[in-house]
């Protein structure tokens, strides 16, 4: 998911992941960012964020309102820190599969292998960037080392996708273009700041029971 402005629709701020049909998750900066606000403010933001999927054949656009707050505080140990979750506006279309998150344990992510997509500034259509993961810092968040180019702006607040298995397993939080590093918040520390999104990436149950199939059920029923 790509966030943007609410005061200029036109400038991407950072982006998300879409973890179920109505809510994307991101980093509490990026939502700050886009509403005018402090990340440290211990209340969440109100107000209307533009929220697009870019990536579809058919690009979807609605807004996302923050519903679930964890602001970005002073690094003294683990706590989970700058997350925001955004409850959009309108229901994702079908085709925009909810990510799955993958949590792993500390020691599980040196040397695995990620890949992310963004979208720095000058570069509209986006982007994607390879990397691999060393570890975790003293905050908690996972080192990523990027192969090639940079990742920084319009980064902030996408998935860590892995291959085998096809998931999310974090999201970038941090950049310092110079040195090609990068910092992911591990899904692990996704659900302990959100507990529902342990389950959230499951697929919806097409299936009715004994209940009938009307109009709204075409992308599950037709023919």
């Amino acid at each position: 998911a790509r966030i943007g402005s609410a005061s200029d629709h036109g400038q991407t701020i950072g982006c998300g992941l879409l973890v179920t049909p109505r809510h994307v998750i991101t980093c509490a900066h990026v939502a700050a960012q886009g509403l005018g606000t402090e990340a440290t403010d211990p209340q969440a933001p109100a107000g209307n964020l533009p929220v697009d999927l870019p990536l579809l054949e058919h690009p979807f656009r609605t807004i996302g309102r923050v519903v679930h707050w964890v602001p970005v505080r002073e690094a003294t140990n683990k706590d989970p820190e700058d997350i925001a979750v955004l409850e959009l506006d309108q229901e994702a279309p079908p085709e925009a599969e909810p990510a799955r998150l993958i949590s792993k344990e500390p020691n599980e992510y040196t040397g695995l292998e990620v890949h992310c997509f963004g979208f720095p500034a000058g570069i509209h259509e986006g982007v994607r960037r390879h990397g691999t993961c060393r570890g975790e810092n003293a905050r908690g968040w996972v080192q990523l080392d990027v192969a090639r180019g940079s990742v920084a702006g319009g980064f902030s607040g996408t998935g860590a996708w892995t291959r085998t298995p096809d998931g999310a397993v974090g999201l970038v939080v941090a950049a310092r273009v110079a040195e090609r590093y990068a910092a992911l918040i591990p899904t692990r520390t996704l659900f302990v700041a959100c507990p529902e999104l342990d389950t959230s990436w499951r697929p919806r149950n097409p299936y009715k029971s004994l209940n009938a199939f009307g109009p709204e059920d075409h992308a599950d029923f037709f023919g």
